[in-house]
C-alpha cells in the first residue's frame, strides 16, 4: 500500500500467535498501522481491507500529526491464513 510507511523489524515487536487448526468461525485480530496524514489514506485502508473480505469491527485514530497518524483496527478474520494475506 503506498500511503502506509514502510516499517523495518526494528519498528515493532511481533507478538507470538497460536491457532487451534480446529476452531472454525470468526475471529477479531487488532491491526496497528501508520498512514500518511493526507486526503485518502482512511479510504486507501479500507478498501484494501476489504478486498481481502475483511470487516472492520472497531476503529481508533490513537496519534496524529501533520504528517503520520496512526490508527488501531479491529478486524475479523476466519483463519491464520486469513491474517497472514491482509498482513501481506
Amino acid at each position: 500500500m503506498i500511503i502506509l510507511k514502510h516499517l523495518n523489524k526494528s519498528d515493532f515487536d511481533p507478538m507470538p500467535l497460536s491457532w487451534d487448526n480446529g476452531e472454525v468461525g470468526i475471529f477479531v485480530a487488532r491491526l496497528q498501522a501508520k498512514l500518511v496524514n493526507e486526503p485518502g489514506s482512511l479510504a486507501v485502508l479500507s478498501i484494501e481491507l476489504a478486498k481481502e473480505k475483511c470487516n472492520i469491527t472497531n476503529f481508533k485514530i490513537t496519534n496524529r500529526n501533520a504528517d503520520f497518524f496512526e490508527v488501531m483496527i479491529d478486524a475479523e478474520v476466519s483463519n491464520i491464513d486469513h491474517l497472514k494475506s491482509i498482513l501481506s
